[in-house]
């Protein structure tokens, strides 16, 4: 009796901390669960969070983007149907003169200069239409990697901001970008959806907007890489590469991405093209890295998509006047040059079944396209005005035609001096540079009024 008494007794305290163990088993259990719903929830609160304040920063972008108003010359009748203009019309306003002695000061872009002012890291703006790419990109040299884990304000982020390599120059004609690829597939998450030639076909453009230039890039080349040990070698360290100014050194880096391309975009690339590099981290591997490079569109690519964009937006207008058609197409430009004999504006020659139909000239001032004029069926200003202007072209200074705006289409007889193409009147290289940046002025003060409306 008292040894089963015993067993029993025995038996029932084996239960009673059988039930204690499960007890506190189910206790850890609940306490991990818990604490990981709680660092699920508050990872998804500040993804969120972090979204959100990059979205602000999107709108104020978005907001503080102006519509520039195509000077007056476009909405009048007589310039809309090729007539030319008095010759009050034509010339520069000389009342006050300029030095030109110093380089042309570079003006930001309106949309950016909010963000500049609120954070002087500000570089430029990285978006990729189609995407949930639309960031902000910040660059201190002398501070590394120091909005890895910051927010554009500097408060502590898991995501960051994405930001240029320190050592490539902040003039250069090669950028390496850098962005956390979330598991949630924000900030560069996207990014490694390049591997897919597919998805490249659909978004083969790059915007990279510079604080001062608005710039697009297409697409060369997509490819995984990691990162490799000291010790290890014929391979690709594509993160050491930051000055691609030297052909050897240029034609080198090129020869290596095509060799890692996942696929042939068909693009090509020559010594002299500006380059722009994303990466970001990837999971195919320990310390794994996926790569996109894209080169900067030629300004003449953009001007002609944007003219032919204009086309059929004024073929949208239906105008009873308009001659052209969906058939319409461009002609090779004639270059319009500043006084600063910078590359300012296009001129097209339209044809329809080969036979021209008018023209459209696009301008570009202070980094915005713009149709300055056109015409349903006449000739350009400047062949109106002069009966020789192929001859006054080449035998000007530079062979360039400039143009100074408020219809004045001038070439340089001398270095100091510019001629009306009419041959009427002429004036000096200052008198064009105050001329034209008051030009430029009107321009931007009319996108101004535009922006607070």
């Amino acid at each position: 009796m008292r040894g089963l008494y015993k067993k029993r007794t025995q038996t029932h305290g084996c239960k009673k901390w059988h039930r204690y163990g499960i007890s506190i088993i189910y206790i850890v259990l609940l306490a991990s669960f818990c604490y990981s719903a709680y660092k699920l929830a508050n990872g998804l609160v500040t993804a969120k969070t972090e979204r959100d304040a990059f979205r602000e920063l999107s709108e104020n972008v978005s907001k503080s983007t102006p519509t520039i108003e195509t000077p007056s010359v476009q909405n009048d009748v007589t310039a809309k149907n090729g007539d030319t203009t008095s010759s009050e019309d034509k010339t520069v306003d000389n009342s006050s003169a300029a030095s030109t002695d110093s380089p042309r000061e570079r003006t930001p872009l309106q949309q950016y200069l909010p963000l500049f002012e609120m954070n002087p890291d500000f570089f430029g703006w990285l978006s990729i239409e189609g995407t949930d790419i639309d960031f902000p990109v910040m660059y201190t040299p002398d501070r590394p990697e120091y909005y890895l884990e910051r927010a554009f304000d500097g408060s502590f982020s898991y995501s960051g901001v994405p930001f240029i390599d320190e050592r490539c120059s902040a003039d250069g004609n090669y950028y390496l970008i850098y962005g956390h690829h979330m598991r949630n597939k924000t900030m560069f998450g996207q990014i490694p959806k390049y591997a897919d030639q597919s998805f490249y076909e659909e978004h083969p453009l790059i915007r990279f907007d510079t604080l001062y230039e608005q710039r697009e890039y297409r697409v060369v080349a997509a490819f995984y890489s990691r990162v490799y040990g000291k010790d290890e070698t014929g391979v690709f360290r594509y993160y050491d590469y930051y000055d691609l100014s030297d052909e050897e050194v240029f034609d080198e880096y090129m020869n290596e991405v095509k060799a890692a391309a996942i696929y042939d975009t068909g693009v090509e690339v020559s010594y002299g093209d500006e380059l722009l590099v994303l990466s970001t981290c990837n999971y195919h591997t320990d310390n794994g890295r996926f790569v996109v490079v894209a080169k900067r569109e030629k300004e003449e690519v953009l001007a002609e998509q944007f003219a032919n964009e204009e086309i059929q937006r004024i073929l949208g207008e239906a105008d009873p006047d308009c001659t052209w058609s969906e058939k319409t197409t461009l002609g090779e430009p004639v270059l319009l040059y500043d006084p600063y004999d910078v590359c300012n504006g296009y001129v097209y020659k339209l044809y329809t079944n080969g036979n021209e139909i008018g023209y459209i000239q696009i301008n570009c001032f202070d980094n915005e396209f713009t149709t300055y004029c056109y015409s349903y069926t006449g000739v350009p200003a400047y062949e109106g005005l002069s009966e020789d202007f192929e001859g006054q072209l080449a035998a000007s200074k530079n062979g360039h035609l400039h143009f100074f705006g408020n219809v004045s289409y001038c070439i340089k007889i001398t270095d100091n001096a510019f001629r009306a193409i009419d041959g009427i009147e002429t004036f000096s290289v200052e008198e064009a540079v105050t001329g034209y940046e008051r030009f430029l002025s009107s321009i931007k003060e009319k996108a101004t009024e535009q922006g607070e409306k």
